[in-house]
């Protein structure tokens, strides 16, 4: 009853109709309500329904089989200066996923506090309605932090070609949090305060050069926060969220370094990111003594490229012949993206003991994952997008492996999204 309780009052909250409210009419961008010039309303709603399937099969295929979410919010502005975020999604039940505010007075200076992405990750920090594929890399999945409650400071310099951010926060985010076995449903922090901080710059942009490549973007970030005592460290996970790098026990500090790249080739628009964690184990061996640091590496290139079509003019006619399929022959776009990531420990000298997958071992026997994800994105419309992706994977470790003794894996997964 809860639930139902919750998800009334949200529609009421989201879709606010009082007499005093001016809406602002438009047939291609979604209801803005203004109260006077102290309260802006954007109500935001997010549907995506998936089907997915895995060969070989796993015995708890059913379960991962088919995802459906259904995200609701609201943005806007309050007293001019001031903009917020509430963002909630619905998948087993109502979840809190963003609530913050900005103060936005000052371009270059501005402060957020609240429950927010932490800044380090260009794809974890990509919002998933704008993904160029159905799932993020393992790295931005399972590597980059996510969201967590804090504070911090960002903008923007040069008219853009610089930006920045840094902050302050309560955990090591949403992707660090360890399943509380006591309670399957709990979840428990994997870190304890968390700074974070990331640059990006467009240094062609900042010369003035002209060159074939357009807005090419470097980017460098780092996170550092103390590690929860016991078995906190990363674990690996392929895209059907099968373990197949269990955490071990860690201790002390984490430490992550990412750098990013961006830019567009004619059409052609192609990402990559390369991340390095390292987490400390002091004190967690056998009898107490500090054990080698744990190591996670990862990169992936991803590349996405126009077919025909476009979406600039899509919505003529109202929302109703923007969503009708066929009704508008919309832009078609090919993907193709391959990723590395590595889970492993140090040596802390070079006469390293034998390899073990003991949680407590000196050398633990490392496992790294690498896919190859295919993929054809329709945009129908602003409202509507299609995205089949095709991710062939393949794992080192024939015994730490989602079926035994395989280790090449398919994964085919369809989507239907909706954005209002």
């Amino acid at each position: 009853m809860g639930n139902y309780i919750f998800t009334l009052v949200l529609i009421w909250l989201v879709f606010p109709v009082p007499a005093m409210a001016q809406e602002t009419p438009s047939n291609n961008d979604p209801p803005s309500v203004h109260f006077g010039n102290w309260l802006t309303l954007n109500p935001r709603t997010r549907i995506q329904l998936d089907l997915r399937s895995f060969q070989p099969e796993l015995d708890d295929q059913t379960k991962i089989f088919r995802g459906r979410s259904a995200r609701f919010g609201v943005d806007g502005t309050l007293f001019r200066d001031i903009g917020y975020m509430v963002r909630t999604e619905t998948t087993t039940g109502p979840v809190l996923r963003d609530f913050f505010f900005v103060y936005q007075r000052f371009r270059p200076l501005q402060v957020q506090a609240g429950r927010f992405k932490i800044p380090f990750g260009l794809d974890q920090l990509t919002d998933s309605s704008e993904l160029d594929f159905v799932q993020r890399s393992r790295l931005g999945s399972i590597v980059a932090p996510g969201r967590d409650t804090g504070a911090m400071i960002f903008g923007q310099l040069e008219q853009g070609k610089i930006q920045y951010s840094a902050g302050a926060f309560r955990h090591d985010g949403r992707n660090s949090e360890i399943e509380d076995f006591a309670s399957t449903e709990e979840f428990l922090p994997g870190g304890n305060r968390t700074l974070a901080a990331r640059v990006s710059i467009q240094p062609l942009e900042l010369l003035s050069v002209s060159t074939p490549i357009h807005d090419l973007t470097f980017s460098a970030a780092f996170t550092h926060g103390d590690l929860v005592t016991g078995l906190s460290s990363m674990h690996g996970a392929t895209v059907s969220n099968q373990v197949f790098f269990p955490r071990v026990y860690a201790s002390g500090a984490r430490t992550r370094r990412g750098a990013e790249w961006s830019g567009t080739l004619g059409s052609l628009a192609i990402k990559g990111e390369f991340m390095d964690v390292r987490e400390q184990r002091l004190g967690q061996g056998l009898n107490g003594e500090n054990l080698p640091a744990l190591r996670t590496q990862g990169w992936f290139l991803s590349a996405v490229q126009p077919v025909f079509g476009s979406i600039k003019n899509t919505n003529r006619g109202g929302f109703l012949r923007s969503i009708l399929p066929g009704a508008q022959r919309g832009l078609l776009e090919a993907t193709a993206r391959y990723e590395v990531i590595r889970f492993g420990s140090e040596s802390s000298d070079g006469t390293a003991a034998s390899p073990s997958r003991s949680p407590r071992a000196a050398n633990v026997v490392g496992n790294d994952d690498r896919a190859w994800t295919f993929g054809l994105n329709w945009h129908a419309s602003r409202y509507m997008k299609f995205q089949l992706n095709g991710i062939r994977e393949t794992l080192r470790d024939p015994l730490r492996t989602p079926v035994d003794g395989k280790t090449r894996y398919w994964t085919t997964v369809a989507r239907l999204q909706l954005n209002f």
